[in-house]
C-alpha cells in the first residue's frame, strides 16, 4: 500500500515494520493488510520478508510474494519441514506460490526421500511430477516410475507426456 511505502521511506523498514504489526492486529480490511504486508516484503531483504512472511504464516491475506520467500527459504533450508508449514498457511495464493516455488527448487536427492516416506501425503502427486520433470531427461526409468506412482489421474497423464517424442517440425528437413 502506499501508506506503508511512505513509511518505509520516511522512516525506515525497521518502523514500518512495527506500524504494520498494529495494522494487521487491527480491525481493518485485510486488502489494506494484504497490500501493507506486500510493500514490506517488496522493500526487505530475503530474512527480513521470510520473518515478516512466516510471522503472517497463518492469515488469509498473506500475500503471494510471502509465499515465494517462504518457498524459497523452505527449499534452500529444510523443505520437508516447508510442507508441514504449508499446512498452517490459509492464504490459497500465498499456499500455491510457496509450493511452486518450494518443488521447482527442492533438491533432487532430498525431494526423492521424502517422497518414499510420504506416500500418503495430500502433497504427494505434486511433488512426484515435480520430481519427474527435473529427472525425467537425466533418469527416464526412475522418472517413470514416479510418474506411475500419481494418483491423480489427470495429473498422472499430464506427466505421462512428458516421455512422449516431440512431434516432428514440417518445416525442418531430415
Amino acid at each position: 500500500s502506499e501508506v506503508a511505502r511512505m513509511r518505509i521511506a520516511r522512516a525506515g523498514f525497521k518502523v514500518a515494520s512495527e506500524w504494520f504489526a498494529k495494522t494487521a492486529s487491527g480491525s481493518g480490511p485485510d486488502a489494506f493488510k494484504k497490500a501493507g504486508l506486500n510493500a514490506l516484503i517488496g522493500a526487505g531483504v530475503t530474512p527480513a520478508k521470510t520473518k515478516l512472511s512466516l510471522e503472517y504464516l497463518s492469515e488469509p491475506w498473506l500475500p503471494e510474494d510471502a509465499g515465494e520467500a517462504l518457498g524459497l527459504e523452505w527449499a534452500w533450508g529444510d523443505p520437508a519441514a516447508g510442507v508441514m508449514e504449508m499446512d498452517r498457511m490459509t492464504s490459497s495464493e500465498a499456499r500455491e506460490m510457496a509450493l511452486s516455488v518450494l518443488l521447482n527448487n527442492w533438491e533432487v536427492e532430498s525431494l526423492g526421500a521424502w517422497l518414499n516416506d510420504s506416500r500418503g501425503h495430500t502433497l504427494f502427486d505434486r511433488a512426484a511430477e515435480a520430481l519427474v520433470r527435473k529427472i525425467h531427461v537425466s533418469d527416464p526409468e526412475a522418472a517413470k516410475a514416479w510418474a506411475a506412482e500419481i494418483k491423480d489421474p489427470r495429473l498422472r497423464q499430464k506427466t505421462a507426456k512428458l516421455f512422449m517424442p516431440a512431434p516432428l517440425d514440417p518445416f525442418t528437413s531430415e
